[in-house]
């Protein structure tokens, strides 16, 4: 028993050292600098939702800002593989100096360029970053290591700028106004606002990881029909159906995840707008949420933050080209026309077809990345709170992404085949990613 009893504390001391050395790569910042990332997540995401921008593009910045600080800190981080070669036209990044760099500030002078760039709101980035860096040198950094690190991230920033700027997108936003097929089967403009399509072009946006915007498309939707017996008949009945007899439970639920950027509301000859955080910040803000509680690093927070982005953006890809492929009709158009002229959804129909689900598409892939990354956890998602909605509670990502999904199916703008769809196609193609990506040695 005495030789146990010494051997104890040797072997404690062992797995300490052993502790220390497995972690000895990694900055003793680490913890903290987190924060910073989190920060820049809402940064962005409160700057969007003032800028009136589409789910699509809102994606689009998202990823690339998220790629560009994960890259300016990788170096800092051994045993972290850079997107470099494993993301379509991503050329190897810049080589970190050999000087002392700290890499929280590299991180957040990558993020400053880039969403400098991307964002109309700019002004909201530059504050984020003036006061990111006043609080460092107030921590003790010095001004020759923040200058240092600045020059490096923004050399990595610019790197992403000019690899954003080959993927089509400026082409796509230039591109004249899309003529949809007219017929009784085909999406039309829905009220209040009967606006134009939205991004209807954007099946030519370069993907980030998928080898075409239809590598992994959606099941195709059901043929329209209005036979009361066909399946599609059915679907759209049990919109209406439902529209007419919402619990208060579906209520919520519904708007909940009504994250569609911009509302328009009408009374008699008045009109306003308003705005909201989009599917992509919502689940940015879900990936926030379980990082915190998990006290997760920064390099784990970006490695997370890029992939989800990744997930997101090749998702709205794929389901945008699907809903341009087949035009879908959405259900108030459908159920006004041929069961009830007097019929509203409980939510506002957002400006694109139907077929398929958006909102269910990028959860599911969101929702499968943080579980490979943050694990089947249970979460307390607030969201919503700013817009006086209730937190609510999930036992895991996948069941708030099919959560997600039948809230479409509440909310009267997507038939339940659709948004089966749409979650099929999002674990898809975020196994793909998963598959080939790799940001681990």
């Amino acid at each position: 028993m005495r030789r146990v009893s010494l051997l104890l504390p040797a072997i404690a001391l062992c797995i300490s050292c052993w502790t220390v050395a497995a972690n000895a790569s990694v900055p003793s910042y680490d913890k903290d600098g987190a924060r910073f990332i989190h920060q820049w997540i809402w940064t962005l995401t409160d700057a969007m939702v003032d800028e009136i921008r589409t789910p699509c593009t809102i994606s689009r910045v998202y990823t690339y800002c998220n790629i560009a600080a994960y890259e300016a800190a990788r170096p800092g981080y051994p045993g972290f593989r850079s997107f470099a070669g494993q993301l379509n036209g991503l050329t190897a990044t810049p080589k970190a100096p050999k000087m002392q760099i700290d890499w929280r500030v590299a991180a957040i002078a990558a993020y400053h360029r880039v969403a400098g760039k991307l964002l109309y709101f700019y002004d909201r980035s530059d504050a984020r970053y003036e006061g990111d860096l006043e609080n460092l040198k107030q921590a003790g950094v010095s001004k020759e290591v923040i200058a240092a690190s600045v020059k490096y991230g923004e050399k990595v920033g610019d790197h992403i700028i000019a690899w954003s700027g080959k993927d089509g997108f400026r082409e796509v936003q230039a591109m004249g106004d899309y003529e949809f097929p007219k017929g009784e089967e085909h999406w039309q403009p829905t009220p209040p606002d009967f606006l134009r399509p939205v991004d209807p072009y954007w099946n030519r946006v370069r993907p980030f990881v998928l080898t075409s915007a239809r590598q992994l498309p959606p099941d195709a939707p059901i043929p329209f029909s209005k036979d009361p017996a066909s399946a599609f008949y059915k679907d759209e009945k049990e919109v209406w159906e439902i529209g007419k007899n919402l619990t208060e439970e579906q209520i919520l639920i519904a708007k909940f995840w009504d994250c569609n950027p911009i509302h328009s509301f009408h009374f008699g000859h008045m009109a306003f707008k308003t705005r909201q955080i989009s599917p992509a910040g919502h689940w940015m803000n879900i990936a926030k949420i379980v990082c915190v509680k998990q006290q997760r690093g920064m390099m784990e927070v970006l490695e997370t933050y890029a992939l989800a982005s990744l997930a997101i953006a090749d998702g709205f890809l794929s389901c945008w080209t699907e809903k341009y492929t087949h035009n879908t009709i959405r259900p108030i158009t459908y159920i006004n026309r041929y069961m009830d002229s007097t019929w509203t959804p409980l939510i506002q129909t957002p400006p694109f077809p139907d077929h398929s689900s958006g909102h269910s598409t990028i959860s599911a892939a969101a929702a499968v990345v943080l579980t490979k990354q943050l694990g089947a956890v249970p979460f307390d998602d607030d969201t919503e709170e700013y817009l006086n909605m209730p937190v609510r509670t999930f036992p895991n990502f996948m069941a708030a992404a099919h959560e997600a999904a039948m809230s479409r199916l509440y909310g009267g703008i997507h038939i339940r085949s659709s948004n089966t769809a749409g979650t099929k196609n999002g674990v898809q193609i975020a196994e793909y990613l998963l598959g080939k990506v790799k940001t681990r040695d």
